[in-house]
């Protein structure tokens, strides 16, 4: 670990953010049975300003690199409670196999968004981004600090505002493609994918 990353998830009123550059026309994938709807294009979503308590610290390693040992004593020295930055520890049921903290390692420092969704349910990138936001403003609002502690850059990204909102999908083209790839093998459509 070089030090603390800082991370600001307020939005300078001075400064609004950019629009994302214009898309090329989509092309039908292979399987789908209409055009695809271009998504639209919008600027990402300011984050809620949350109370001053002071910066937001990111523990941000990939899997079994020991984050979770070294996120428990950063968290005691510095007086932060712990937000999951994490796509698997996210979802209720996974314990174990995602090494989430145990009940005792839980009741040493206090810890957020761990176990909240279940396997089945539809959460995105997204989603957690505005949840996370909530959770750090409830920790701020106690006068703690936070320390966001996963392996999950795109979780990163959509917690500091830099995610379009509600973008669609199409379930049935969706299934069509898990089609193909069962059939034609996943390389087929990665090559699609880097085609366009």
């Amino acid at each position: 670990i070089c030090g603390p990353i800082i991370l600001s998830v307020t939005a300078s009123p001075a400064s609004p953010p950019k629009a994302a550059p214009p898309r090329p026309p989509a092309r039908p994938a292979a399987g789908c049975t209409k055009e695809p709807k271009a998504p639209p294009v919008t600027a990402p979503s300011p984050a809620p300003a949350p109370p001053a308590a002071g910066p937001v610290y990111v523990l941000l390693v990939p899997s079994a690199s020991g984050k979770k040992a070294v996120s428990l004593r950063l968290a005691e020295r510095l007086g932060a409670e712990i937000l999951c930055l994490d796509s698997r520890q996210v979802f209720r049921g996974m314990e174990i196999g995602t090494a989430q903290a145990t009940p005792e390692e839980q009741a040493r420092v206090p810890h957020h968004l761990f176990g909240v969704i279940t396997p089945g349910e539809r959460f995105s990138a997204g989603d957690y981004g505005r949840v996370a936001r909530d959770a750090l403003a409830a920790v701020e609002a106690r006068g703690r600090r936070a320390l966001f502690v996963g392996g999950a850059g795109l979780y990163l990204r959509a917690l500091a505002g830099g995610l379009a909102r509600d973008l669609p999908s199409d379930a049935a083209c969706r299934q069509a493609l898990r089609e193909r790839a069962g059939v034609e093998g996943s390389g087929v459509l990665h090559a699609e994918l880097a085609a366009l």
